[in-house]
């Protein structure tokens, strides 16, 4: 019993760090790359392997520390609409068109007069991109609401929705609303920041944010 205790503990801990080494997402790769490294430390506790204990304590250390410092850091938004036709936009879509099309495959830059187009700053880099096309009952249809792996840590949406609200409300929206998920990672997204799943459409009352 010992044996496969100590063995199921040793592939946990190989799966973790092989996950996080797959993971874009700095937070998130500290995180399971430290549940890895406790997960080693404790497979050598159990085997009497002193240099799995030590090296694997040391990266567990490291990894604390900047997970200390990731949550202290405090970094910089701003928001920044667009027309439709820059460059600069273009060439985002390009880049990133692959990872959208697994998110929003039939988004579309709307030109309507009633559309809400804006990109969102983290740090100076562009970190997500929001279309959306406001009804006359200030219902807010997302089109496209996309953000790069590296920054899904649901700060950009937080920003948004506590942030600017202002600023959406000044843009006739009242409630925010998604007509089909096609992702089931966005889909836990949107249930973190508070929307409501209404037979797969996704609802959020900016009064209640």
């Amino acid at each position: 019993m010992y044996s496969i205790v100590s063995q199921s503990i040793g592939y946990l801990a190989t799966l973790f760090l092989g996950i996080s080494l797959m993971t874009k997402n700095s937070l998130r790769f500290r995180w399971i790359n430290a549940s890895g490294c406790l997960s080693f430390v404790v497979y050598g506790i159990m085997i009497g392997e002193i240099p799995i204990i030590i090296s694997n304590f040391l990266l567990l250390v490291i990894n604390i520390y900047f997970l200390i410092k990731l949550y202290r850091t405090k970094d910089d938004f701003d928001l920044i609409e667009f027309k439709g036709n820059e460059k600069l936009i273009g060439k985002f879509l390009d880049f990133y068109s692959e990872d959208i099309q697994n998110y929003f495959p039939k988004y579309y830059i709307s030109d309507k007069e009633n559309s809400i187009r804006f990109v969102i700053m983290r740090d100076m880099a562009i970190a997500n991109i929001f279309v959306a096309e406001v009804d006359e009952h200030g219902l807010a249809e997302v089109i496209l609401n996309f953000t790069i792996p590296q920054y899904r840590d649901y700060q950009v949406g937080r920003y948004l929705l506590n942030s600017k609200k202002e600023f959406l409300q000044e843009k006739g929206v009242t409630k925010l609303h998604y007509n089909k998920v096609n992702h089931k990672g966005h889909a836990k997204f949107l249930k973190v920041i508070g929307f409501s799943n209404k037979g797969g459409r996704y609802f959020k009352d900016l009064a209640t944010v």
